[in-house]
Parts: C-alpha cells; sequence; structure tokens
C-alpha cells in the first residue's frame, strides 16, 4: 500500500520531483528579502506545482483502493 500511495504522491508533482527543505528556506528568504519589498497580501504556494495537478485521493489508498 505505502508503495502505490507514494507513486500518486510523486506523480501528483509538476516538477516530478519531491520538495526539499532548502525549496521552501528558498521561499522564505525571498520574503524575507527587499526583492518582496512590493508584495502584500498574497500567499506564495511552495508546493512543486501540486495545486495544478490535484492531491491524490488518499482515502483512497486507505480503503486499500488505488485511489
Amino acid at each position: 500500500m505505502r508503495g502505490a500511495l507514494t507513486e500518486a504522491f510523486h506523480r501528483s508533482f509538476a516538477i516530478n520531483r519531491m520538495g526539499e527543505p532548502s525549496d521552501i528556506a528558498k521561499a522564505v528568504v525571498f520574503q524575507a528579502s527587499d526583492y518582496a519589498g512590493w508584495i502584500t497580501c498574497t500567499d506564495l504556494l511552495v508546493d512543486g506545482g501540486t495545486h495544478l495537478r490535484g492531491m491524490p485521493d488518499y482515502a483512497g489508498h486507505l480503503r486499500g483502493g488505488t485511489g
């Protein structure tokens, strides 16, 4: 079960790789920098493009299905 769920999760990333802690750190450093000085009231999605493809059906995997 874990292999199928992990594979479904990996397929959900538009950039085809898992994120690393440094990916989040770079976004934080950018937002704390002067380069982000005019950015207000917005969300910065750091999700590898998952929002473009949608999340896998985790419940289906947990019930024993393929999602």
